[in-house]
């Protein structure tokens, strides 16, 4: 449940081949420190291509994060796609409603985060494939460099699976 399926240093290196071999249709993506920084509002122009490269490849693109509605709202506001702010993972109740209400299934749904914790765990509790990125900007908080601190094992079991599986 802590093992990403995936690890990536950012979005953008996720393969394209990646999603389509796996039957990914739906994705949820985290907003801070997955795409942007905390400090940074509204999303880049490589998170717009981005976005326009997921929709070539037929992927229906929404937003989970915990951060409160404002954060989220403000980030998204000249974006097309649903989201939903305060969504409490690694909890699963708000998330897998959300996912219903826009028709989406596990098996072809995808979690992308930069936290173990929250994103990751949430996504493998509802049945999903979860993608790990390095955070962007790590915040220096005690409780965030203790939530690094406690993914380090995790960490190396996926790399120490990957490296016997002779992907990395």
């Amino acid at each position: 449940m802590f093992i990403p399926d995936r690890m990536y240093d950012t979005v953008y290196d996720i393969p394209d081949t990646y999603f389509t071999e796996n039957g990914i249709k739906y994705l949820f993506v985290d907003i801070d420190n997955t795409l942007v920084p905390y400090e940074i509002q509204n999303p880049t122009k490589e998170n717009i291509d981005w976005f326009e490269r997921m929709e070539k490849l037929g992927i229906k693109l929404f937003f989970v994060s915990n951060n409160g509605i404002e954060r989220v709202k403000k980030y998204t506001e000249n974006l097309e796609y649903k989201y939903n702010a305060d969504i409490k993972k690694p909890l699963v109740k708000r998330y897998k409603k959300f996912m219903a209400e826009n028709g989406a299934d596990a098996g072809h749904s995808m979690a992308i985060g930069d936290q173990i914790f929250t994103d990751v765990v949430s996504a493998k509790r509802i049945g999903m494939k979860a993608v790990l990125v390095k955070p962007i900007k790590d915040k220096k908080t005690a409780f965030f460099r203790f939530k690094r601190i406690m993914e380090k094992p995790f960490i190396a079991i996926y790399k120490s699976r990957e490296k016997r599986e002779g992907k990395i």
